[in-house]
């Protein structure tokens, strides 16, 4: 164009469907006065419109089961029509290129797409492996005077259905020690095989069918428990789900080791009969590592925790069938919160008359069973079946008398609920409380308390710089026991009172280097920390390691004397230097007992039953201190009524000495020689 005003724009038009337009343009500029610009070269080719984009629905990728894919135009032409071509390949091999519609497309195999989509099928089961199907889609989209749209190539793996993988949990058992297995698969409808071990050794793949070896069927939830106390055991297992017309699920492996261990062992009770004319029994307590707690034996008031009181028997007589009732379980049953869930988090145990303790790990305290003088401490006299929340936190002492709950706090205080006839409460009265109330020390004195102890009717506090309070019932006529609480009268004490020595009989002084506290029955036990054993309290079956002839009346003491040997007329020769541990719980009567340092059992008293020795199987009293040879690694030992007795050693292993003993497979024949082994996971 030679005009001087050019053209504002220049018109390309597009060419025919099959080839572009193509122009060329050379254009340069001129003025007058200067040298013209340099020439640009512009070139074009003009193509038609493109007769769509198109997109699938079903990513390319690997699926299973049986896929449809659909394809949609994006911006199509008029009158525009998809055309695919599709080869199931094992190889690799490419489609030809869709070819026209309107043209022959015999050579190129294309197909008119529809609404119905394009199957994608998965191999059809049973199936030797897991090998796909392999389809490769390429498709385009035509329409009359438009450029073809741009080939769409898809690439998919389909294969078989598969279940899917085994989900295994693990669920706590209602016996114990066990645990449940319980496998699921997300497929409905599935039947699950699994293969166990509990050697260590692998498991076979599960598999369906009777071949050797063959698996279980899963039909209910899998116990599974070690055989022995603090013995941990390793079980396999794997687990596969099949379906018909799906593959197996791959195998859930899984390796579970077990290792139950008993923390601590708690025991209380009393003995007579209860109301369905039955004799009582003690309970049992076990502190699990897993923070639960387990009991057995009396549970006439609930004492046991388990939302129940009273267990059904059903016996079969000359063709009549009773019902029996009667308050002792016979089983191991968890403790549990009212709402049925498990109650956990227990750090140690404490067991009165009927009533029961728990000291949680977070400080917090629940009390459950009788409550009839306010001894759980929650403000009621109602008995409760399940534990109940008596204290929020910052408890880290609890004991348990017959009818009385003693704990102290951080801050050093002891507090005190339920009986208080002696003043076993320490609050200077003899009213029993509900709620828990503020153990006194004499005017002017101040202590902080770090452990507390409880007898049948007393009560022992042990402060921070090795002294030793009491307060509670003191004498119990006319069998000898006079002095219980060792503070060197015979008088119930209201109020806590510093226990003294033989020493301090002027009344200066208090005993002092006491290292723990054991209030039970009618005596008062400090041991001291040069390894020393003291008492006080009641000597009638010479538990003070005192001689007396039958009928002679024993001589109890008033203050807490050192024990040992001693000659006939119950002069102490030699004390006791080795003492390391205390018995726990505050029944049992007649008998005192202490574990040496080199972890030997050693007692004194009336202890056929309770003391299984060879020493003392025909005597029945022990006078002075004896020690059994059965055991050389003891690092628990409890006392209850009715002459029950329960030792654990260092191996995690139980040991009881009883005739009473509410424990399965443990009957004794009264002054037995021997310990015998409870295994509570048989």
């Amino acid at each position: 164009d030679t005009s001087a005003t050019p053209p504002a724009t220049i018109p390309l038009n597009q060419g025919s469907v099959d080839t572009p337009e193509i122009y060329t343009y050379w254009i340069r500029a001129f003025k007058d006065g200067l040298n013209p610009s340099d020439i640009v070269k512009l070139t074009f080719r003009v193509y038609p419109e493109k007769a769509g984009t198109l997109a699938p629905t079903l990513d390319a990728g690997n699926y299973r089961d049986n896929q449809t894919l659909k394809l949609t135009l994006k911006d199509a032409a008029p009158a525009a029509a998809i055309v695919y071509t599709i080869t199931q390949t094992a190889d690799g091999s490419e489609p030809a290129e869709p070819a026209d519609p309107t043209q022959d497309t015999s050579a190129s195999g294309s197909t008119a797409y529809t609404a119905t989509g394009i199957a994608l099928n998965a191999p059809t089961p049973p199936l030797a492996s897991d090998l796909p199907n392999i389809f490769i889609v390429k498709a385009r989209a035509f329409a009359a005077g438009k450029f073809p749209g741009d080939i769409l190539r898809l690439r998919y793996e389909i294969r078989a259905p598969k279940v899917d993988p085994v989900v295994i949990e693990h669920e706590p058992g209602d016996t114990f020690g066990r645990t449940l297995l319980k496998l699921s698969s997300p497929t409905p409808g599935v039947e699950i095989r699994y293969m166990l071990t509990d050697d260590g050794s692998e498991p076979a793949e599960p598999v369906q069918g009777a071949e050797p070896g063959g698996s279980d069927i899963y039909t209910a939830r899998i116990p599974i428990k070690p055989d022995a106390l603090n013995q941990p055991k390793t079980f396999r297992i794997k687990a596969r789900a099949f379906k018909t017309g799906f593959l197996p699920s791959d195998a859930a492996p899984e390796n579970i080791q077990l290792n139950v261990a008993v923390s601590q062992i708690a025991i209380g009770g009393h003995g007579g009969l209860d109301q369905y004319g039955s004799r009582s029994y003690n309970s049992v307590f076990l502190v699990v590592n897993d923070g639960t707690l387990w009991g057995i034996g009396d549970n006439q008031y609930g004492q046991l925790g388990n939302g129940a009181t009273i267990r059904e028997i059903t016996q079969t007589s000359g063709g009549t069938t009773s019902v029996i009732k009667k308050p002792l379980s016979t089983v191991l049953s968890r403790v549990k919160n009212t709402d049925g869930s498990i109650f956990n988090d227990v750090k140690l145990a404490a067991v009165g008359g009927d009533f029961t303790a728990v000291l949680k790990n977070d400080g917090s305290v629940w009390t459950f069973g009788r409550n009839e003088y306010g001894q759980l401490g929650d403000g009621t006299t109602t008995d409760r079946l399940n534990p109940v929340k008596v204290r929020d936190s910052g408890i880290t002492s609890i004991a348990a008398g017959k009818d009385h709950l003693v704990v102290v706090d951080t801050a050093g205080r002891a507090y005190a609920a339920g009986r208080n006839t002696f003043g076993q409460l320490g609050n200077n009265s003899t009213t029993d409380s509900a709620n828990f109330v503020q153990m006194r020390l004499p005017f002017g004195v101040a202590r902080k308390f770090v452990k507390a102890s409880a007898g049948w009717y007393h009560t022992l506090v042990l402060d921070d710089r090795g002294g030793a309070w009491a307060a509670g019932k003191n004498s119990t006529p006319p069998n000898g026991a006079a002095g219980t609480l060792g503070v060197g009268t015979t008088n119930n004490e209201k109020q806590l009172k510093p226990v003294k020595g033989p020493e301090h009989v002027v009344g200066i002084g208090s005993l002092g280097n006491v290292k723990d506290i054991w209030g039970f029955g009618m005596n008062s036990v400090f041991l001291m920390k040069n390894g020393e054993i003291r008492a006080s309290g009641s000597n009638a079956g010479s538990q003070l390691a005192r001689t007396r002839s039958i009928g002679q009346a024993a001589v109890s003491s008033a203050f807490a004397i050192r024990l040992g040997q001693g000659d006939s007329e119950g002069n102490l020769t030699a004390a006791i230097t080795n003492a390391d541990k205390l018995p726990t719980g505050a029944h049992g009567d007649y008998f005192i007992a202490y574990i040496d340092k080199n972890g030997r059992l050693n007692g004194a008293g009336i202890g056929s039953d309770v003391f299984p020795s060879p020493a003392v199987a025909n005597a029945g009293l022990t006078i002075p201190f004896s020690k059994t040879d059965q055991f050389s690694n003891a690092v628990s030992f409890s006392m209850a009524e009715q002459a029950f007795s329960i030792l654990q050693t260092a191996d995690g292993k139980i040991w009881v000495g009883a005739g009473s003993a509410p424990l399965p497979g443990i009957r004794f024949a009264f002054r037995a020689s021997r310990f015998q082994e409870y295994n509570p996971l048989r």
